[in-house]
């Protein structure tokens, strides 16, 4: 909905206005939860990069092939955040489009 977004920008640490205008994108890190523990202290620009880089959906999303429900669903809850196209600089914002897309394969998949 609608108040997720200021949600996910105080959840990752986006503190004054560092998450709005879209620059330092890739030192913004993933927020210290239990369910994003896979996700813990990787930068948003290295998130695109795993996802990019992987083929397998479950590597894309940083689980066991033998991962709960829960556990898919948490670690992609993290994932479309740190990917997602609206959280980049211009200069990323292409391949963020792509890895949130692939994201969103993996989960579905």
């Amino acid at each position: 909905g609608s108040g997720n977004a200021g949600a996910a920008a105080s959840a990752t640490g986006g503190g004054s206005s560092a998450g709005a205008s879209g620059t330092g994108s890739g030192s913004v890190r993933a927020p210290s939860t239990k369910s994003s523990s896979v996700w813990y202290g990787v930068t948003r620009i290295d998130a695109v990069s795993a996802v990019l880089e992987k083929t397998c959906h479950y590597a894309r999303l940083r689980v066991s092939t033998t991962a709960s429900t829960e556990e898919i669903k948490a670690s992609y809850k993290v994932l479309r955040t740190l990917v997602h196209p609206d959280k980049h600089s211009d200069a990323h914002r292409e391949r963020a489009t792509t890895a949130f897309q692939q994201a969103q394969l993996a989960y579905e998949t």
